[in-house]
């Protein structure tokens, strides 16, 4: 829902913040239980005196602690960390390491480590932070944490799980990643440059060169030494692989045209009168509001008795006249809304919860309703938009209409005829009855070889099934061949012109170009 994007995640971190304090009174009850025996006073009078010996960390970090494996400016790197990384690396990369160098996944994740180690090093020197608004307001723009563009914290809690985080984990970690990236930023989106590159750079972008060129028309040498006709002939002799003329053929086919059928549709009288009251039935009624809200959100700090009397106060000030707008930046426990005024967006009547949709539902825009309790806590609510949907009228409307039920007919005539043309296609020996069974003229193309001619036969697969042996060889008719989903076609082999050597005439001109061209060399 568009209310829970604005204020969900923080409900749901402190509801696992609860049960985690529950667990541990109860494990402190526990140990409290069971340590009222001799034997054990006497172990912890032990434990006591080595705390004041030699410290905690000698029991603690004695027994716990591992090296590090590395050192950036006194913090120590260690294999924990080492190892995580590494297993970030697999993950980045598809979750397998098989065939790759361990040694190499280790080297790149401790470059790594000490990379980010010292920008946060750095980010800790210049007192730079990350607040906790900025980072929930990550979190909920988070495309990866959205449903329908909408925010949603359930979904947004298990992916987190998933990907091995809880959510203050999660947080965490996304607030080392701001916060390095702000270092990262102060330098990479700064102006700065040295003397030396803006001089470089200002040399280059002025500089300019002269040259100077001969131009020498092809063929001025040698224009007044002819070219005979022996010359020529002696040529086509010695290079006939030059002048093969391919394969080809011509063939006769039809075409089943969408735009023929559409121009032979006509509707049924009322048919479009029918179709715009089916329309304005289903639109007209629905509508969306859009709200703004002062949250009182409660909790282990406020109560729901205290959070009404806020409600109610805030309720009193509006009504003396203060801006609905500068009460929820005050007020609101919602920070992302209350930056925009307290708005929470538009609903259909379903997006925010029910009991806020029940209070609009009596508001008049610019009217204010409360004290709404909800599972997030208190609410004053406030209608800023009511766009009741009128629909258009039918003089607006009909020629789109009449379009779109013609549109819905020539699909459906188009996919009948497909089917018949392919049954007939199969059945026949030729293409008149395809013609006469479905009012197709039977068309014959021009002469075209395997790199195709012009129009249809271009299209690869007219190629493919116009040269294959069941149509050029058998004589048989071609499959249903479509073309863009708007024609089909269907064709079978007119005339077959074998592989041969082109007529001199029709090459002379050529040859001559090519013997002109060796005099000049």
């Amino acid at each position: 829902m568009m209310l829970k994007s604005r204020f969900g995640l923080g409900l749901i971190s402190r509801i696992i913040s609860k049960n985690s304090f529950r667990i541990g009174l109860t494990m402190l009850q526990d140990i409290r239980d069971n340590s009222q025996g001799v034997i054990a006073k006497v172990i912890i009078g032990l434990i006591v005196a080595i705390f004041v010996l030699f410290g905690a960390e000698s029991i603690i970090g004695g027994l716990t602690r591992a090296p590090g494996i590395a050192e950036v400016n006194g913090e120590e790197i260690s294999d924990f960390q080492l190892q995580q990384g590494v297993q970030e690396l697999i993950n980045s990369i598809g979750g397998s390491a098989e065939g790759i160098d361990q040694s190499l996944l280790e080297q790149i994740a401790i470059n790594q480590i000490v990379e980010e180690t010292l920008l946060r090093q750095a980010a800790q020197a210049a007192a730079l932070g990350i607040s906790a608004e900025r980072i929930d307001r990550a979190i909920i723009d988070n495309p990866n944490f959205q449903v329908g563009g909408r925010f949603e914290p359930e979904f947004a809690v298990r992916t987190m799980n998933s990907q091995g985080f809880s959510i203050q984990s999660y947080k965490d970690a996304l607030s080392r990643q701001m916060l390095l990236s702000q270092v990262v930023n102060a330098y990479s989106s700064s102006g700065f440059a040295t003397e030396s590159e803006l001089q470089t750079l200002a040399s280059l972008s002025a500089q300019t060169r002269d040259f100077r060129y001969l131009t020498i028309p092809p063929g001025t040498r040698t224009l007044g030494t002819p070219i005979t006709g022996d010359e020529i002939a002696a040529y086509y002799e010695s290079n006939q692989a030059r002048f093969v003329r391919p394969e080809s053929v011509t063939v006769d086919y039809v075409v089943l045209d969408k735009t023929s059928l559409a121009d032979a549709i006509e509707l049924e009288e009322g048919a479009v009168q029918a179709q715009y009251e089916i329309e304005r039935s289903s639109f007209e009624g629905s509508a969306e509001k859009r709200a703004s809200h002062i949250l009182f959100e409660t909790g282990s700090t406020l109560s729901v008795d205290q959070a009404m009397e806020a409600a109610t106060a805030a309720i009193e000030r509006l009504n003396l006249g203060e801006s609905f707008e500068s009460l929820a930046l005050e007020l609101s426990s919602d920070q992302v809304s209350a930056e925009e005024g307290g708005d929470i967006g538009f609903s259909d009547g379903s997006a925010f919860p029910s009991e806020i949709e029940e209070a609009l539902e009596g508001l008049a825009v610019g009217d204010t309703a409360g004290p709404v309790e909800t599972e997030f806590g208190i609410h004053v609510v406030k209608l800023t938009e009511d766009n009741s949907a009128v629909f258009q009228s039918f003089d607006e409307v009909a020629a789109r209409i009449e379009r779109d039920l013609k549109s819905a007919q020539v699909e459906q005539s188009f996919a009948g005829a497909l089917s018949d043309l392919s049954n007939l296609a199969f059945e026949s020996s030729d293409l008149q009855r395809l013609s006469d069974e479905l009012g197709l003229d039977i068309l014959t193309s021009g002469d075209f070889d395997r790199s195709g001619g012009g129009g249809l036969f271009s299209e690869p697969r007219i190629l493919e099934a116009a040269f294959s042996d069941e149509v050029m060889l058998d004589g048989n008719n071609s499959d249903v061949i479509e073309i863009g989903g708007e024609r089909a076609v269907v064709l079978r082999v007119n005339t077959i012109t074998p592989e041969g050597i082109l007529p001199l005439d029709d090459v002379e001109p050529e040859i001559a170009v090519a013997l002109r061209s060796q005099m000049e060399r």
